[in-house]
């Protein structure tokens, strides 16, 4: 079925791209490039290793950088368990069922009970009391509303609304001093599931907004299916970077943990991330969004490329610019490019054929991602280039009319949301449409064939219970039986053998046999229960 709505304001970013410009803010702005190389240390970080400390890390539930239901995992889980094993740390996890976080950063003060903790804000206040590691992980702050909610375009707008927070969590201490107007709902950090009752107390409508990270409210939203939450606006608020928070005592495993980072390579960052964080194109997606913001960043590359060759002026200097700059962009084509690969969903971009009337007759690939492939079955050395028409043969026939629709959106700009099932691939399709520029459109889709079954499946089998129970005879009602014969007496008033009137009332049938009692009265000469 179609779908044209149009996005009713510019400010309303959906998940998914906010998911996706994260992903591309923690692969650029992370200092952990790495080396390579074997750490280098010192004869106090040395000392400190052979004391064979065992640290005892307070881990608590912040999907998908710590998730503690089942075993301990994670983001943060993974970067810990690669630097202590790199370095032959032995550590013990302290669950918050054991101990809260706000005595958990108590104890770290108090040098008892938590050594640290993996995730943590740097706070002026914090930095009192306990040392950080380098920012490892980076997530904005963003307001999340409901789809049906009113418009919000900054946290003044939030103001005598009520907006869900963790206690002790940081975003409830700026809350709480800088904007004393807005009404907190806080969950209290004894509760089991605290980090996760905000936002459904969101979800359910119990408050007006919250306050979350990006990272972790997206993947939240994805696990628990929230598909009524959106992301309002930005904060005024910095990034809510992570680092590891440690005793103020122990200096040398905090260099240790920075010389670690920092020798991870690219790749084995990459690959923890993308263990974690997923992308689906499911709600209300925005792609062109993605696409002029990828080109903004181009463009203004661009400029500066053609500043330096347009100035005859400081020409090493050029020469070194433009190397630098070629080589920015280089990686970050690379990136992109690599993202664009790894994304779970079906993606392609065409370009749209009309005959003399302007009516849509055909369209060229032009490019598709890997999913494509794996999705259809369509390779790309093989249809890059190519008419559909000429790809799949009689897809012009078809009943899904994919040429007409397409071609609507391609010269329209209007964006198309159905699902419908592809006679020429044989599978069942979610498929998002959109227009980057005019005749062109690209598709983002994913595979709903195993759901579609499933639904068939469900619904022949509700016809099958309904016909069933219209099949099924019921007895209800005050029986009347007699206390010695156990006649029982019908509507008409005659007495009846029990098993005549159940088998009159039902569907059931009697076959006759004696118990042991009657057994043993009647033929105790025939011993048929004995051994």
């Amino acid at each position: 079925m179609p779908f044209n709505k149009k996005d009713p304001d510019a400010q309303y970013k959906t998940v998914t791209i906010l998911y996706l410009i994260c992903l591309i803010f923690i692969s650029i702005t992370s200092p952990c490039l790495g080396n390579n190389s074997k750490l280098q240390l010192t004869l106090e970080e040395k000392a400190w290793l052979s004391k064979n400390y065992t640290v005892n890390v307070r881990v608590g539930s912040a999907p998908p950088l710590i998730i503690t239901d089942g075993r301990i995992q994670g983001i943060a889980i993974d970067y810990l368990t690669y630097i202590f094993n790199l370095n032959g740390i032995k550590f013990n996890y302290i669950q918050e069922s054991e101990v809260t976080w706000p005595e958990a950063l108590k104890y770290i003060e108090q040098h008892r009970i938590v050594d640290m903790v993996p995730t943590a804000k740097i706070t002026d206040e914090r930095k009192k009391h306990m040392l950080f590691t380098d920012e490892y992980i980076f997530a904005p702050w963003v307001i999340f509303t409901r789809s049906d909610a009113d418009f919000v375009s900054s946290i003044e707008d939030l103001k005598g609304k009520t907006v869900s927070v963790e206690e002790g969590f940081v975003i409830h201490q700026k809350l709480k001093q800088d904007y004393p107007e807005i009404n907190l709902k806080v969950a209290s950090a004894k509760l089991e599931d605290y980090a996760e009752i905000p936002l459904r107390d969101l979800a359910t409508g119990l408050v007006d907004a919250y306050i979350g990270n990006l990272i972790m409210t997206t993947y939240m939203i994805q696990r628990k299916g929230y598909t009524n939450v959106k992301v309002a606006a930005p904060t005024p608020f910095e990034n809510h970077n992570q680092a590891m928070a440690i005793r103020n005592d122990w200096p040398e495993l905090v260099s240790i943990i920075n010389k670690s980072l920092a020798a991870m390579t690219q790749d084995q960052q990459t690959r923890i991330l993308n263990k974690w964080l997923s992308i689906k194109y499911e709600y209300g997606i925005k792609k062109s969004d993605i696409i002029r913001w990828v080109l903004s960043i181009i463009g203004i590359a661009s400029i500066f490329i053609g500043i330096v060759l347009l100035s005859n002026k400081r020409l090493t200097a050029e020469i070194y610019l433009r190397k630098a700059i070629e080589e920015s962009l280089r990686k970050s084509e690379k990136k992109y490019r690599l993202l664009f690969e790894n994304m779970m969903n079906g993606f392609a971009l065409h370009e749209i054929v009309v005959d003399n009337q302007g009516k849509p007759v055909d369209y060229i690939f032009l490019e598709i991602n890997s999913a494509f492939e794996h999705l259809t079955g369509l390779k790309h050395d093989n249809i890059i280039g190519r008419k559909v028409t000429e790809v799949l043969p009689g897809i012009e026939h078809d009943t899904s009319d994919w040429i007409g629709q397409y071609g609507k959106v391609a010269l329209t700009g209007q964006e198309l949301r159905f699902e419908s099932y592809s006679k020429p691939v044989g599978r069942w399709f979610s498929v998002m449409a959109f227009s980057p520029e005019k005749n062109k459109f690209a598709t983002i889709f994913l595979d709903i064939t195993e759901r579609k079954q499933v639904d068939l499946e469900k619904e022949k089998l509700i016809s099958d219970l309904q016909n069933a129970l219209k099949e099924v005879k019921q007895l209800s009602g005050l029986l009347p039986i007699c206390s010695h014969c156990k006649k029982i007496r019908d509507d008409k008033g005659y007495w009846n053998q029990i098993e005549v009137y159940i088998r009159d009332h039902s569907d059931a049938e009697f076959s006759h046999g004696i118990c042991q009692e009657c057994a043993k009265k009647h033929y105790p000469d025939l011993n048929i229960y004995d051994d």
